[in-house]
């Protein structure tokens, strides 16, 4: 698989005033982890996900496997993507390839963005896999129909 590459962290456009809700999933035997923050030095993160396996979701420190945070008048949020060969206690290293972020725009009322990484040389570009669902703050919920149809109530 071969991807557009782009910087990591990658900055990723959200709409001001909204809600996101994020999850993020591992799809390789090293450790993962994946760093928010709505500022490029990554100061004030907002969560790290962290996990290995094939298909499995990557949890936050407190174990949840999502994070929904609001936007406030932030228009990006920057996601580092990093690595460990040595297990979940590290060291960490930058992933070697980060994909541009995918934007999907459902509806007015929802985009859906993805991004994802490759930490060595099996050149899948999908080691942590970030979803990001963008949800204008007002809705409050979303009826996700089979056969992937998104709809807002």
């Amino acid at each position: 698989m071969s991807c557009q590459t782009t910087t990591n962290p990658v900055p990723i456009s959200v709409q001001p005033g909204t809600k996101l809700n994020i999850i993020c999933s591992a799809f390789a035997f090293f450790q993962q982890q994946v760093i928010l923050s709505f500022n490029q030095n990554m100061s004030q993160r907002i969560g790290t996900f962290s996990g290995s396996g094939e298909q499995v979701p990557m949890h936050l420190a407190n174990g949840q496997t999502s994070l929904t945070v609001s936007t406030g008048s932030n228009q990006t949020l920057f996601a580092q993507f990093n690595f460990s060969d040595r297990g979940p206690q590290g060291p960490f290293q930058p992933a070697k390839v980060v994909c541009a972020p995918v934007v999907h725009p459902i509806n007015p009322k929802l985009v859906i963005t993805s991004v994802t990484s490759e930490d060595a040389t099996d050149n899948d570009d999908n080691d942590s896999y970030l979803i990001i669902l963008d949800l204008k703050a007002s809705d409050k919920s979303l009826d996700v129909k089979e056969k992937g149809n998104y709809t807002t109530p």
